[in-house]
């Protein structure tokens, strides 16, 4: 016994299990959670202490946000810490401090106005 399938019925079947596969994938990903049960990037960044902005104004908070500053820079080669802007910590603090957005900067940290420290030798 042949069954002859169209082709429109058969696209219409791939798609949909494409549609399921995909879609179970994602919802199965979502729930796998973090099985090492080490700390996530947000984690980790709820946990610094360049993350304590309770002491900064609306208008700081905006800067901070507007440019996207976070503590842990998605970038190998641009860091606060090596920044033009960044004023080092000091008395052995973990967080320095910013030309431009204001509350504590983590050396390790990044945000958009990022400019590459230039060495001054006289």
């Amino acid at each position: 016994m042949e069954k002859n399938i169209s082709r429109k019925n058969f696209i219409k079947k791939v798609s949909i299990g494409g549609v399921i596969i995909f879609g179970g994938s994602t919802l199965l990903s979502a729930c796998g959670g973090n099985d090492n049960n080490q700390p996530g990037e947000a984690e980790k960044k709820a946990n610094s202490p360049c993350s304590d902005t309770s002491g900064l104004t609306d208008a700081e908070m905006a800067t901070r946000t507007s440019n996207d500053y976070t503590v842990a820079s998605p970038y190998n080669d641009k860091m606060c810490g090596t920044c033009n802007l960044f004023i080092l910590p000091k008395n052995g603090k973990p967080c320095g401090t910013c030309q431009v957005v204001k509350g504590p900067i983590s050396p390790q940290g990044y945000c958009k106005l990022w400019i590459k420290k230039v060495n001054m030798t006289s």
